[in-house]
């Protein structure tokens, strides 16, 4: 192994004289540009900052002008840097060769821990077998500046959380040697990189996968749609359910394959009822296992409307409080204030009846008779919607009265509340290693989804 560095080194070196290659950088600061993957070896050279916390102009500020400059770095036989900022102050930072975790994320703050606001550099040297454009595809926690031998050509000055294939852009390299050196500023919190590097063929595949699970995505997506009427997308009155059909059934049949759903239809008060017999809230329960072995469930609330009710003659009021736009005088608005709501009315009205979502507000509206008007903050459409839907899925599934229904918290003044603080696992009353093991779960979790 050793001597294939060493003669990798000198044949490099007789190509590219102006870079000194070494065996120790073949083994520990190289990336291969025939694999395709995530590039796993760096050298980090930080933690640098700028007084007073200067996020923005920390990510212009060249850090590296002792060894030339950002756009002229060479990291042979470098172990540390020297710079100085505005005020005079001299600083010495190291510089460090590291590898990425599994998934290929390099986590500056195993290096660097409790700094905020700072700048870190990792640089690496690509070899590529050939003249070639290659993709690359990064994420970074912060912002990121990318030079591709010496040359700037990727910048994103943001604030964000780490995201794989968030950024993308296309670099030749040249047959041999290329330096790679990538800026990554951090803002607060979190602080880590990853790049990964691909050729044209390897990068169209990458597309194409992409392309599919977002189809798959959008299928998991799918939800089920009234056949719509000529007045409405969500109007049916008792007597008969609506008739159901995917909103996407080309993605139904594409990931599912032929699918018929047995559909089961529930009363406001978890009654299963073959028909609508008055207006109110329902919902229906549809289940079906596909010919490729999916088991696809849904459930959605809609209401019945009165069979004397007829939308179209209302006049709703809809009176909406003074928007501050420069250009509208809020005088003229409160003088405006019948003809905006009868117009908003309008806007509402035909807006409620294209929306599932009117179902669950025309729902809790009419069920308010029943509850009474009292203070409870979590008499709202949505709270109402999601435990109404909680224990119907509890019931189908024989699951009732398993689980207390939750409460608000409340006001207590007998005792003080607990004060959190870092400690083990045994300490938080848990077995050895839990903290570990939910850990390594997650980072399979995002390995496998993103």
């Amino acid at each position: 192994m050793l001597f294939r560095n060493i003669c990798l080194a000198l044949y490099l070196f007789i190509l590219y004289p102006t870079y000194t290659i070494t065996a120790s950088d073949i083994d520990t600061s190289t990336h291969d540009a025939s694999i395709n993957t995530f590039i796993k070896n760096w050298k980090i050279i930080g933690p640098f900052s700028l007084p007073g916390q200067d996020y923005e102009s920390s990510f212009s500020h060249d850090f590296l002008s002792s060894l030339g400059g950002e756009k002229h770095i060479n990291l042979n036989n470098i172990t540390s840097v020297s710079y100085s900022v505005s005020d005079g102050t001299e600083n010495i930072v190291d510089v460090m060769t590291v590898q990425t975790d599994s998934n290929g994320i390099l986590n500056f703050e195993e290096y660097y821990s409790d700094i905020d606001y700072g700048v870190v550099y990792a640089y690496t040297i690509i070899v590529s077998e050939k003249e070639q454009d290659v993709h690359f595809l990064l994420g970074s926690d912060d912002g990121v500046k990318v030079w591709i031998n010496g040359e700037l050509l990727f910048s994103n000055a943001t604030a964000r959380g780490l995201t794989p294939r968030e950024d993308r852009f296309r670099a030749h390299l040249r047959k041999g040697t290329n330096t790679v050196l990538v800026k990554v500023t951090d803002y607060i919190r979190e602080w880590a990189l990853i790049v990964e590097v691909y050729d044209s063929s390897a990068y169209s595949e990458i597309l194409i996968e992409e392309k599919e699970q977002a189809a798959f995505l959008e299928f998991l997506g799918c939800s089920l749609e009234i056949v719509p009427s000529i007045e409405s997308q969500i109007n049916f009155y008792p007597g008969s359910f609506p008739e159901l059909r995917w909103d996407k059934p080309y993605l139904i049949k594409k990931f599912a394959g032929e699918i018929t759903l047995d559909i089961k239809w529930y009363d406001k008060d978890l009654n299963e009822v073959s028909y609508p017999d008055k207006p109110g809230r329902y919902a229906y329960y549809a289940e079906a296992e596909s010919e490729k072995g999916f088991k696809i469930r849904r459930a959605a609330t809609l209401y019945c409307f009165p069979d004397d009710w007829i939308g179209w003659s209302e006049r709703l009021q809809s009176y909406l409080d003074y928007i501050p736009i420069s250009s509208i005088n809020k005088s003229d608005w409160i003088s405006s204030k019948d003809a905006i709501s009868s117009f908003v009315g309008k806007m509402f009205y035909q807006s409620a009846l294209n929306q599932r979502d009117a179902a669950i507000l025309i729902s809790f509206l009419d069920e308010q008779k029943d509850v009474g008007l009292f203070e409870d903050k979590t008499n709202t459409p949505i709270i109402k919607n999601q435990d109404y839907h909680a224990a119907l899925k509890q019931k189908v599934l024989g699951l009732e009265n398993k689980w207390l229904i939750l409460k608000l918290p409340s006001v207590r003044s007998d005792k003080r509340s607990k004060v959190l603080s870092n400690g083990n696992d045994l300490e938080a009353g848990f077995r050895e290693g839990t903290s570990n093991s939910i850990r390594k779960l997650c980072e399979e979790w995002f390995a496998k989804s993103g």
